[in-house]
């Protein structure tokens, strides 16, 4: 990294990467301070990420399309049913 960059950037750059690592966990601790009920969306949300992380490279990238385009159309249906509901 450091032979096509700068001395300055380098360092700024690691710095954007170092808060964007911190900003995350601190922004999901208080958030879930504030707002305790969406504790049960968050955590679901992170052990799909990690399961999904765990399971995706075993996959093939046939089946991992199909299911993204399968949960796409499902969250566009209800929120389209959502809508509606509220009309």
């Amino acid at each position: 990294m450091a032979r096509w960059h700068r001395e300055g950037t380098v360092s700024g750059e690691l710095k954007t990467i170092a808060m964007a690592v911190f900003e995350r966990p601190l922004g999901l601790i208080v958030g879930l301070a504030v707002h305790p009920e969406l504790s049960e969306p968050v955590v679901l949300a992170l052990t799909g990420r990690f399961g999904g992380r765990a399971t995706c490279p075993c996959l093939p990238k046939s089946l991992v399309k199909t299911a993204i385009r399968v949960i796409s159309l499902v969250a566009c249906y209800v929120l389209f049913q959502r809508a509606y509901v509220r009309a």
